[in-house]
């Protein structure tokens, strides 16, 4: 540590450059701590303190008795957890997934989504949201139409927050949040394969980028299957 720089930020910062290089790709393990140490020559509280690092970051996700996913090419952000069901899923254990089933530009938005985007010009999605490979929710997203050649360029797959602030290149300042509960309608019980009724969660949420409004979500789930969780500190 001659510069000053402890080992195991070195370290961590060699494990970094190879993630955003695609050295390590993405979905694959990242090498075991006991690799680690045989390749770079460090002591285990070395390897063990860079991986906890990573996962810090937020370019990994361990599960136990496997190891540690390489779940992305660029750092969190502190905004992330609380705008993506898919890093939240992730945080959980769980493998999230998602099916795009309905995509168009809107000719008569719903009120609400005009009300809150400003706008008359809207692109609407719906996805169902997996976990596990089980369908839990459905995901309405109401955007500015501007927002639709750079969404589609990635086919709409994934985190709508990693493709906004990381691909399309838009910060995410400010999220506004509403919760409800109610029982699934007959289009969520077809499209979740429900057999009954069930209680839902409905999660309403809007990002702002500066004070401008750039996408509302309605978000519905079971409410047997996910449970929402939050943290204030003060």
């Amino acid at each position: 540590m001659k510069d000053g720089i402890p080992l195991y930020i070195k370290l961590r910062n060699e494990l970094v450059r190879r993630i955003e290089e695609g050295k390590y790709n993405l979905d694959t393990l990242l090498p075991s701590e006991r690799n680690l140490i045989d390749e770079f020559k460090v002591g285990r509280e070395t390897a063990r303190r860079a991986v906890i690092e990573l996962e810090r970051l937020g370019y990994i996700h361990k599960k136990q008795g496997v190891g540690a996913f390489v779940v992305r090419k660029y750092p969190m952000d502190p905004m992330e957890p609380m705008a993506s069901f898919t890093i939240e899923l992730e945080a959980r254990g769980v493998k999230p997934g998602d099916k795009l089933v309905n995509k168009k530009i809107l000719n008569h938005p719903p009120k609400i989504a005009i009300e809150t985007l400003k706008t008359e010009k809207i692109l609407y999605t719906r996805r169902i949201r997996f976990a596990d490979e089980q369908p839990f929710a459905v995901e309405d997203s109401y955007f500015p139409v501007d927002l639709f050649d750079c969404l589609n360029r990635y086919n709409f797959k994934g985190s709508y927050y990693q493709l906004i602030v990381h691909k399309c290149k838009i910060p995410v300042i400010r999220i506004n949040q509403g919760i409800s509960s109610r029982i699934s309608t007959k289009e969520e019980i077809k499209l979740l394969s429900l057999k009954k009724e069930t209680p839902m969660l409905g999660i309403n949420r809007t990002w702002f980028s500066y004070n401008k409004p750039i996408y509302y979500l309605i978000f519905s789930a079971r409410a047997d299957l996910y449970s929402f969780k939050s943290e204030v500190r003060i």
